[in-house]
């Protein structure tokens, strides 16, 4: 469903806005995506919480106090982001911020606004997916997140019939997040028994009621949020800024392929870490699981390169056929992706989420420095490689490396579990 509707919906806006300011409307559409860390990582100490709150009386408790900590945090950090993209929106210096030329800086500024608003306002909403992932509830995770794919065909339809100026087709994306995030909030609460009138009626009385302690979880999860948005997200603007609206517009077709199928691999490995935050000492669960993760990413890379071409003709209303070396180097990204998929579901308590933030760091160096070197060169590849390298280097290895010694830190492999096993029956 997530392939399908981002093929209609870029080949409808390329239709109705030509491919030569597409590129700049899918980076005002997926700007949201640079701000991840607006939750400040407090999303990763609700879904600790809620995986481990059978495990012991205090657990349900432990739990709701999370989320209301967590929602406390977000509601004042999404309130005051907000505020703050309303000012620059006011003094009109999105465009030249993102890298959009002159003769569009007028009327993409209040869209980027809109964009960045939107998202921010939509934000504590979204603990109710970290929720789901706690209560190891991922098959609902599954199904809510097809809302967010169609939302965002369904708004491109309206836009296109009721003639929407070009770059306020860029709302789709932060409005289904939005519309995405109230499923999510209702469901999560409710499958991982929390209860939401408790949640508001102490809300605001932060003295009688003190929230859990989100930080020693939140401030590693923040350094990864904020380094994962870096390296995979920049692409548009480092492109933006240094090759030219051309370039910008391949890549981001071509993207529209690689997140997709990157999305069904992550829903995937979901479903691990709830597995692993009640027992992270599993042998045999995580190397099965680093096999299927990388087996569903090598077959996912090899679909990119024999498809891609094609869908890129039909997404681009023949204009653009795609180039081969941006297909391999995104196919290459997905397998390295892939293979530390079960990595960053395993390293999810705060000493591993710190060793992870440490990881992180050393990406971030190394990716800005391939990138600012191959840009000029090798044009809309140049991000996509340089991520490539410094993924695996700075992730791929040191995370296998952590997970060996993790899981065999007492000896045990275990095959009691399976990745293509539920959890438990009552949590299927």
């Amino acid at each position: 469903m997530t392939a399908i509707s981002a093929i209609l919906t870029a080949r409808i806006t390329v239709e109705s806005t030509g491919i030569g300011v597409y590129g700049y409307i899918n980076t005002i559409a997926m700007l949201f995506q640079l701000l991840p860390f607006a939750d400040l990582g407090v999303g990763a100490a609700v879904t600790t919480a809620v995986a481990r709150k059978g495990l012991s009386d205090a657990g349900p408790l432990d739990a709701e106090r999370s989320v209301l900590g967590a929602l406390r945090v977000l509601l004042a950090t999404s309130g005051l982001a907000a505020l703050v993209c309303l000012i620059l929106g006011w003094f009109g210096v999105w465009p030249r911020l993102i890298g959009i030329p002159d003769q569009f800086s007028a009327e993409s500024n209040l869209p980027i606004t809109i964009v960045l608003v939107v998202f921010l306002i939509s934000l504590p909403m979204g603990l109710g997916q970290r929720m789901l992932i706690g209560a190891g509830k991922t098959n609902q995770l599954a199904w809510i997140g097809i809302v967010t794919p169609v939302t965002i065909l369904v708004y491109t339809l309206l836009a296109d019939h009721l003639s929407f100026e070009p770059f306020y087709f860029a709302l789709g994306g932060s409005v289904s997040v939005l519309v995405a995030n109230v499923f999510y909030l209702a469901i999560g609460l409710k499958l991982a028994e929390i209860s939401f009138p408790n949640i508001l009626r102490r809300l605001l009385r932060a003295k009688r009621f003190p929230g859990g302690s989100v930080f020693n979880t939140a401030w590693p999860m923040l350094v990864v949020n904020i380094s994962f948005a870096a390296v995979m997200h920049s692409h548009r603007l480092v492109i933006s800024h240094e090759v030219g609206a051309a370039a910008l517009a391949s890549y981001a077709l071509t993207a529209q392929l690689f997140f997709p199928i990157w999305s069904v691999i992550y829903m995937s490995s979901t479903a691990l870490w709830a597995e692993f935050s009640r027992d992270e000492r599993r042998a045999g669960q995580w190397l099965r699981a680093n096999v299927l993760m990388l087996s569903i990413g090598i077959v996912g890379a090899l679909a990119l390169q024999l498809f891609g071409p094609l869908l890129l003709g039909l997404m681009s209303n023949g204009t653009l056929s795609g180039s081969s070396s941006l297909l391999l180097t995104f196919g290459l990204l997905l397998v390295v992706m892939s293979a530390h998929a079960t990595q960053s579901m395993l390293l999810t308590r705060p000493a591993r989420l710190r060793q992870r933030a440490y990881m992180s760091i050393g990406m971030i160096v190394v990716y800005f420095l391939l990138a600012i070197v191959l840009t000029p060169h090798a044009g809309a590849v140049g991000p996509v490689v340089a991520v490539t390298i410094a993924y695996a280097l700075c992730q791929l290895l040191p995370g296998l490396f952590v997970g060996y010694r993790v899981t065999r830190r007492r000896g045990t492999v275990s095959g009691r579990h399976s990745v293509l096993a539920p959890i438990s029956s009552t949590e299927n």
